[in-house]
């Protein structure tokens, strides 16, 4: 009698060990769930080498202007670093995406004045992951941030450049060529979409 009491106390006592277990296990794996679905910034490492140019006898610097301009923004979580401090926080996980401003990025926004202006052209890499769903949700929020980065470099453009307005809204659209590094395009708003192209950064 007592063996039978004694199996069945050690039988239960299994139960509820693999029941707690479990319940572990899944209450684990829901709380991972949510805070992933909780995280809806980005830590975005940002790198100015814009060199800046001259216009018109007046010197003007639109990547530091717009890094300026970053100081309100509580969508995403900017570093400004340079580009040694981004590349290895991006291999460690410390920031989901880097965003590079190159330093002929004033010098070629200044010509869109021009017949045939050139691109401007941004680099960016997004942290790799494994998960999908991590990789679809890092992308979606690159597309928002490129497509913010376009309306405030026209924003930044028209707030330096007071004349030849309309010349400028003539070019404004064709200048913004937006590049990312071992990804596909990221789709950018259907205004600015045919003008942009993915190449990767060269070494």
């Amino acid at each position: 009698m007592k063996k039978s009491y004694l199996k069945l106390f050690t039988f239960l006592a299994l139960i509820l060990i693999l029941t707690v277990g479990l319940t572990y296990l899944s209450f684990n794996q829901l709380s991972k769930s949510k805070n992933l679905a909780s995280k809806t910034k980005m830590d975005v490492a940002l790198v100015n080498e814009d060199k800046g140019t001259s216009f018109n006898q007046t010197e003007l610097d639109f990547g530091n202007a717009f890094v300026k301009s970053l100081d309100k923004d509580e969508e995403q979580n900017w570093h400004v670093v340079n580009r040694g401090i981004a590349e290895n926080g991006l291999e460690r996980g410390t920031y989901d995406m880097m965003i590079v401003i190159p330093n002929d990025f004033s010098e070629k926004a200044l010509s869109i004045n021009e017949e045939k202006p050139e691109k401007v052209v941004l680099d960016y890499k997004i942290n790799a992951s494994d998960n999908d769903n991590i990789r679809a949700k890092a992308e979606d929020t690159a597309s928002s941030i490129l497509n913010d980065m376009n309306r405030r470099i026209i924003d930044v453009y028209f707030a330096s450049i007071i004349g030849n307005l309309q010349n400028a809204q003539d070019h404004i659209i064709d200048i913004t060529t937006l590049k990312t590094v071992g990804e596909t395009m990221v789709e950018t708003d259907e205004e600015i979409a045919n003008s942009t192209h993915a190449q990767p950064i060269r070494p």
